[in-house]
Order: C-alpha cells, then sequence, then structure tokens
C-alpha cells in the first residue's frame, strides 16, 4: 500500500496513475422514467457528456458500472476509452454497483473516485483538485465541500475497499463516512454542480439551460 509521504510525493508530480474513477451508471432510472443515461444533452447523451468531463481530468482510469439499459448504453460507449463492467445486482442500489466497481479496479489503484454519472458537470479541474487533495492532505477520503456543504464525487483510499464491502445496503457510504470521520479531507469549493443531479425530469430541463 502507499504511504502517506509517497501518496504526496505523486501528488507533487502531477502523477495520477494510481487514481481511478468509478462512473455509477447501473441504475433504472424510475423517476425520468426513460433512460436518463441516454437523455441527450449538449450534443451527446448524458453519459457521454460525462466521460468527457472525466476525461478531461489526468486520471487514466475508468470503470464504467453497467445495470439497467446496459446494452443501450453500451451501443453508446463501447468504443470509449473506459473499461465497462456490468452489475448483476443493480437492483440493489448504488452500493452494490460500488462494489462491484471496486472489483473491476486496476490492481495499482491507490484510491477511487467514486461518481455518480447523473451528475453531469462536475468538472476535470474539480477531478484533478480532489486528486491533489488526496495527495496533500494525508486522509484516506476526500469529499468537495460548497457552501458548508457535502457533495459528490468522493474520493476514498483503497484501505477502505475491504470495509465498503462489509457496509450496510441501505445507508451505504454514509456509515463508512461516518465511522471513518477523523481520516475525511473536506476539499473546499465553489462548484455548486457537486450539487447538481438529474434524479427527475425537472432536473432535466434545469441541466438542458445550463
Amino acid at each position: 500500500m502507499i504511504s502517506y509521504k509517497e501518496k504526496d510525493a505523486m501528488g507533487k508530480a502531477g502523477d495520477n496513475s494510481s487514481i481511478s474513477i468509478i462512473l455509477l451508471a447501473a441504475g433504472k432510472s424510475v423517476r425520468t422514467k426513460t433512460p436518463k443515461m441516454l437523455l441527450p444533452l449538449q450534443g451527446k447523451t448524458l453519459i457521454e457528456k460525462v466521460i468527457e468531463n472525466l476525461q478531461s481530468s489526468r486520471i487514466q482510469n475508468t470503470v464504467v458500472v453497467l445495470g439497467a439499459w446496459k446494452d443501450e448504453i453500451m451501443e453508446k460507449i463501447g468504443n470509449l476509452p473506459v473499461r465497462i463492467t456490468f452489475n448483476e445486482e443493480w437492483q440493489k442500489g448504488m452500493l452494490a454497483s460500488v462494489i462491484k466497481g471496486i472489483r473491476s479496479l486496476p490492481a495499482d489503484t491507490s484510491a477511487a473516485i467514486i461518481y455518480p454519472a447523473d451528475y453531469p458537470f462536475i468538472t476535470g479541474k474539480l477531478l484533478d483538485e480532489i486528486t491533489e487533495a488526496y495527495f496533500k492532505s494525508g486522509k484516506g477520503i476526500v469529499v468537495p465541500v460548497c457552501k458548508g456543504r457535502r457533495g459528490h464525487p468522493v474520493l476514498i483510499d483503497r484501505k477502505y475497499f475491504g470495509e465498503i464491502e462489509r457496509l450496510d445496503y441501505e445507508r451505504g457510504l454514509r456509515l463508512l463516512l461516518e465511522k471513518f470521520s477523523s481520516d475525511i479531507f473536506e476539499h473546499p469549493t465553489d462548484d455548486e454542480n457537486i450539487f447538481f443531479d438529474i434524479d427527475t425530469t425537472e432536473d432535466y430541463i434545469k441541466a438542458t439551460k445550463k
């Protein structure tokens, strides 16, 4: 496992090769009543837009977790430079997809950014800031904070991957953050898009006007 001293040195060198993104795109989209990953947004589908955003960061490794609508989504992203895995238990919720993503990470991953794919405006700049905060803070969890509120995405060190597999499915990652609150670094940002997800049709309409 990479030590904090080694992490800091890597961060100063700008080497993000040990960081991976787990992009969660397995949900059924019940509230939008249509596969929201395939909704058009800024000339692309939502999931293509999100992948474009994350590829503007310095992070090189992305695992996309699919579930419902996997065949339809694969038609759009099958040729993109991401690793795709299928969560057969997607009905169990987000934590099941996080666990599937962890099990599909490259072996040398030191930490993973858990990125819900319905957050369309997270920038590559913010992802790089979160990664840099991880290397420099000596903390195992990094959470972006805007105006006193925590948002997404969250970076988690690999030392917690086993712990995640033992979490309660109902409480999910919230329980991890509660249990290891002393190991959290809150990264300050002015970017309110850490709160903006497409959960309903109304949210989608707002997104199209951004």
